[in-house]
Formats: structure tokens, sequence, C-alpha cells
């Protein structure tokens, strides 16, 4: 007797149902048991990539950024110290053997487990001026951040500060090493806009040709006259500037500017009037308008801007130019005279000029 319609398809129902729940049994064990998945989809394509479980090394000098190997025939190292600025040598860093007997900056990358920076610093100025500069991008979000701190992002990540923060920076990692240091800049004065009016460097003297050198970590620069090779220091570098013979030698090429937390009361973006300063000739004419005032360590020399700048910054200091020359640059050209203006200045190096002419006459 053979089974009714109902039951046959009750029979067939009940065959389909078993197979799809056999094969839904394999795959789960397969994909969720024996090699789970991640729920989390971002996590999925991260663990699908394997590139970015490759790991980099770099050593960054100046404008140079090249890739360094591993050493995989050195089977043990010291550990990395855990400090920003270590002496030359081999170090384990992780799984890996990285020879840095280079002075510079080193990183060490292993995507989405952990960075290394380090500065590998002996005696090579500027090689420790570089590395400050490839750490830091011009921002404001690590302002409030103590040198303490800051040393300890930079061990693995970048910092982002502004040019009085990073100078105050560089300032205290150079006199660690030893270094005497002093903090330098410009005002513009009664050419304020209200929103660029001021910058900050740093000089550092340097025992090797003992001389001050200024460096502006802020813009990856430190300077020369035209056809030289002698770096600049902060009297040196206004004297060029005003006389367009300044030549910028690079500290490093990193990335330039996070902008995003520059806003006004009003909620206005500086991005655009930030990113004009990537042109050097813009940077120059900027420059020219902050550094007819000067300052160095809180004591500024003006020609006719004092009763601006002290409304400003009642804390300053005031010197006329020789005594300002004399206390901070005796040995060195006059970069404090009183032309307030590039074409002033043109005119007055145009007569002095033609004085000397006369003379060999």
């Amino acid at each position: 007797m053979s089974p009714n319609p109902r039951k046959k398809k009750l029979l067939l129902f009940i065959a389909v149902t078993s197979i799809v729940l056999n094969i839904g049994f394999i795959l789960f064990y397969k994909y969720y048991v024996k090699e789970p998945l991640s729920l989390n989809l971002a996590t999925d394509v991260i663990n699908s990539n394997k590139a970015l479980h490759k790991h980099y090394s770099y050593y960054l000098y100046c404008d140079t950024l090249n890739e360094i190997t591993v050493r995989p025939e050195v089977k043990d190292a010291p550990l990395l110290p855990n400090t920003l600025i270590v002496a030359p040598g081999i170090y384990k860093a992780g799984s890996s053997i990285v020879d840095m007997s280079r002075e510079g900056m080193y990183r060490l990358i292993f995507p989405d487990e952990k960075n290394y920076q380090v500065i590998v610093y002996k005696h090579n100025l500027l090689a420790l001026l570089s590395s400050i500069s490839w750490l830091h991008t011009h921002g404001n979000i690590d302002n409030d951040a103590t040198a303490d701190e800051l040393a300890t992002k930079a061990m693995h990540d970048k910092v982002y500060l502004t040019c009085s923060r990073i100078a105050t920076f560089a300032c205290k990692e150079l006199a660690q090493q030893g270094y005497q240091t002093r903090m330098v800049g410009g005002i513009a004065g009664d050419s304020s806009n209200g929103f660029d009016d001021e910058h900050t460097m740093m000089e550092v003297f340097d025992p090797a040709t003992n001389k001050w050198i200024v460096a502006d970590i802020d813009n990856n620069s430190i300077f020369k006259m035209k056809d030289s090779t002698g770096f600049l220091s902060f009297a040196q570098f206004r004297e060029a500037l005003y006389n367009n013979n300044l030549e910028f030698y690079p500290l490093s090429k990193d990335v330039r500017y996070d902008i995003s937390g520059f806003k006004s009361k009003n909620d206005y973006a500086f991005g655009f009037i930030m990113e004009r300063l990537h042109n050097k000739e813009e940077l120059v004419k900027w420059y020219q308008r902050i550094f007819r005032n000067v300052l160095v360590e809180g004591d500024v020399y003006t020609a006719n801007d004092k009763e601006v700048i002290h409304r400003k910054h009642p804390e300053y200091t005031f010197s006329d130019s020789l005594s300002f020359q004399h206390k901070y640059f005796a040995t060195e050209i006059s970069g404090y005279t009183s032309q307030h203006s590039i074409t002033e200045h043109n005119l007055q190096q145009q007569t002095h000029n033609s004085h000397k002419s006369k003379r060999k006459e």
C-alpha cells in the first residue's frame, strides 16, 4: 500500500531539511569552530590582508627616508631602551633585531600592533635636530602636554605642537644632551593681522663651529646664505632674510600640518591660510613681516613698535640695537638694523655700496 500524498510531502520536507542542516553544521564547524571568524568586519579585513603584518623599518635623516633591513644573522641583542634618545648600537625591538649604528631617526612599524620611534645620537648635532623635526608635525592637540609626556608619546607616535611648544621641547631635549640653547622669535608689531603675527624658533650653540645655529623646527629648516656652506645664527638669518640671500636647508620632509584643531571663536577654519606656507616664497614673505621685531629669551629689539608689543606682551623687556647685539651676538654681524621693510633695507644697502665704490675710486 503506497503512502498517501500528504505523507510523501512530509517525508520530502524532512529529507530536505536534514540535508540543509547537515550542510549548515559542516560550514559552521569549518569557519566558526575550526577557523573562527571575527564578527567585526574591520578586523576581518585587517586579518585577511597579509601585507599589514609585514615589518617596516626606516632610517630618517634630513630630507631622506630609507628602508632598512633587520639583522636575521644576529641571534640576540640588547632590548631597545625605553627612552626617546639612545646611543648607536644593534637592538632588539619586538621580534626584530635592527642595526641602529648611524645617528638619526629610526622608525620600526608593526602595522596594527605597535610603532617604535627612536633618536640615535652620540655627537651629531644635525642628526639630533633632524630627528626632532621628523617626530613633530605642526598642530595643537599636544600643546598642553608636559615635556615628559611628549617624550613618551614621541617614542610611538608623532607629536602635534605649535611653534613655541616644539621650540621649547627641542631646547629641553638638546639641553639634556649638554647643549646650550635659547628661544628666539619675531613679532609683526604694527603690521599685525590677528592670526599669524608671531613666530618662535630656537638656537643651539654648536661647539664644533663655536657659534649659534638657529633652527625653525616648526618649518623643518635650518638656514644658509646662498652659495655658502655654514649654517646661520639668528642674527645672520635675519641679515640674509632682508638681503634676499636666505637659503633653506631641510631638517626633515615630514607631514607639514595638522590643521584640524585651528578654529577661531567664529568657528573659522585656518587651513587655507596655513597651507600657503608650503611655498618657500610665501614663507620668506611671512618671515620678512614677522622678523622686523626680534626677541631672544623674552628680550625684544624693535625700532618703532615698542608700544604695540608692550601692550600685547607686558612681560617682555626691551633693548636697543647695540645692547641687544652685545648681549647675544657680540662676535657676529648685526642682524638688528632698524629697517622695517625689505625696500627700505635695500635702499640702505645700495647707499652703503655706493659709498664703498666711491672710496675705492
